[in-house]
């Protein structure tokens, strides 16, 4: 019977160090330049057809102003708009929406984000692009420490206990889904 436990055991922490907790990201935390690192596999699922055959070999995110993708080929796809949510599994997700209505939105999973790298995976996890933040247009926002910043409800009202509150709050100045 010990020996059942500890096998247990060792598995529950291996389980536990394998997965890849992602902590203090927000719409502002991941604005800025990405350059692609290394990009493999298939994007064919996740971006419309004139994109299919080239990789993408940056990403660009503004806060409050157009973000994009950038490709191999010198081409570029421009988003009005991105936005990162956190599904109740902890998994992160990056969303753009085109600024063309006939353009498809883009949905990638967030594997990893930390140390100026992120590693993305379209939503079907055919495709993965690795990126390295670009440091030398400077500091591209300012950090808010959203845990311990005071919270809000839609309607103004002050929470003395975020994390006890389901839906969209607004904290540190963000939009966050709980």
């Amino acid at each position: 019977m010990k020996r059942v436990f500890l096998t247990m055991a060792c598995l529950v922490c291996l389980v536990a160090n394998a997965q890849n907790y992602i902590t203090d990201l927000d719409d502002t935390t991941i604005a800025g330049t990405w350059n692609a690192d290394i990009t493999t596999g298939d994007f064919n699922a996740g971006f419309d057809n004139e994109y299919w055959d080239i990789k993408p070999t940056g990403l660009t995110l503004a806060d409050g102003g157009y973000s994009i993708i950038s490709f191999a080929n010198g081409s570029q796809w421009f988003f009005k708009g991105y936005w990162v949510t956190t599904a109740p599994n902890g998994k992160s997700f990056l969303h753009l929406t085109p600024w063309n209505s006939g353009q498809s939105n883009v949905n990638f999973r967030i594997a990893q984000f930390d140390n100026g790298k992120i590693i993305l995976y379209t939503y079907n996890g055919n495709g993965k692009i690795e990126l390295s933040k670009d440091t030398s247009a400077g500091v591209s926002a300012a950090r808010v420490n959203a845990a311990k910043a005071k919270a809000y409800t839609l309607d103004g009202v002050e929470l003395p206990t975020p994390n006890s509150v389901r839906g969209v709050i607004i904290q540190g100045g963000k939009k966050v889904v709980r």
